[in-house]
């Protein structure tokens, strides 16, 4: 289960890729994690609410206290609360107001006295039963929303924008890529570096796609680390001098007119082995400000563009990394990463066939 979800009183809800954890909300100095949510109301939010029933009902969810015998009790959950005060006045104490910010009610104020205007449209609400892998064999008759997402994207005409912290395609998602190519589509797709990869052995298994992707038109973006300007990246100044920014959001804009915003990373552990959810939001406004959004995201200052570098032995194609560091444009053609023992290590895990588990 990797559903993303927050619902309260089903009357608005939160839809988006981020988890609960200090590093999800950009006040972790050792990790920080580049979320979206898109803030819902009306007829949408009792879908949403659906579905959390569906998953609370379904035979494989059981109550927690089953698998531990220790009883809870208001003193346990009191100390728990101090632990995490104490935790987060060390956290104020280096600059990272995150309690300030909490009781400021923002945006959430700013939605309600209309100083963040809400934009209305249609969403279509896609998400994978409880019992996809039986839906996926046949087995059992249900929903998945890896079909949604594929209809979206043939349907591009123009331009379609991906952010995908795993992006692991297989050969049906490399011969669409090739199509829309062909289509003149441009294709833009922003992924996590080596630097800011969590999860080695997925990032060792989207190193086998990146010459492929260029070969067939993909303009390819990976995060860094360090960013050079974090305005419009969700990270305040003082948690970015940290260093260890990574992403997190899954989204995908199709032509500036629809664009999907929830869990499913673009990969093969989405496709079939995760149950995932999100929207489909057709909005032209509200798709802009998502590509805005990944704009500043590419930034030379944020991100490495990815080329290709023809040897003179051969012509076998290698990689280079277009970065700006200081102002100054930077070219690396070694995969930039956090030490010698990492690129040792995700070079001895890319050797592994374990591509369809990633």
């Amino acid at each position: 289960m990797h559903n993303k979800l927050l619902v309260v009183d089903n009357a608005i809800a939160l839809v988006g890729g981020r988890n609960i954890g200090d590093q999800y909300f950009q006040v972790d100095p050792d990790s920080q994690f580049a979320d979206d949510d898109v803030f819902a109301a009306g007829r949408i939010v009792q879908k949403l609410s659906t579905t959390f029933d569906e998953f609370w009902n379904f035979n494989l969810s059981i109550p927690m206290e089953l698998l531990s015998d220790e009883q809870s009790s208001l003193d346990a959950l009191n100390a728990q609360r101090q632990r995490l005060k104490d935790a987060h006045s060390e956290l104020e104490a280096e600059g990272l107001e995150f309690v300030k910010r909490l009781t400021s009610d923002k945006p959430f104020e700013d939605i309600i006295n209309g100083h963040l205007p809400v934009v209305w449209a249609q969403a279509q609400l896609i998400y994978d039963s409880p019992d996809k892998k039986a839906v996926e064999n046949g087995i059992l008759s249900g929903r998945l929303m890896q079909p949604e997402i594929i209809n979206a994207l043939n349907a591009v005409q123009s331009e379609l924008l991906m952010v995908s912290p795993y992006l692991i395609p297989d050969e049906e998602s490399m011969e669409l890529f090739k199509s829309l190519h062909q289509r003149k589509a441009r294709i833009r797709i922003l992924t996590n570096s080596l630097e800011s990869a969590e999860m080695s052995m997925a990032q060792s298994g989207y190193m086998h796609y990146r010459i492929p992707l260029l070969e067939n038109g993909v303009e390819l973006y990976e995060i860094r680390s360090q960013l050079g300007n974090s305005k419009g990246s969700g990270q305040s100044p003082v948690i970015s001098r940290y260093g260890n920014y990574g992403l997190h959001a899954k989204l995908y804009v199709f032509d500036r007119k629809k664009f999907f915003i929830g869990s499913m990373n673009f990969d093969q552990r989405s496709k079939h082995l995760n149950t995932e959810i999100g929207l489909i939001i057709h909005s032209p406004e509200l798709a802009q400000q998502v590509a805005n959004r990944f704009q500043a995201m590419v930034q030379p200052a944020n991100a490495y563009k990815l080329a290709l570098h023809s040897s003179t032995e051969g012509g076998k194609s290698s990689l280079v990394w277009h970065t700006q560091e200081g102002g100054k444009t930077v070219v690396y053609d070694t995969e930039p990463s956090r030490s010698d023992w990492q690129s040792f290590k995700i070079n001895v895990l890319s050797a592994l066939p374990v591509d369809d588990e990633l």
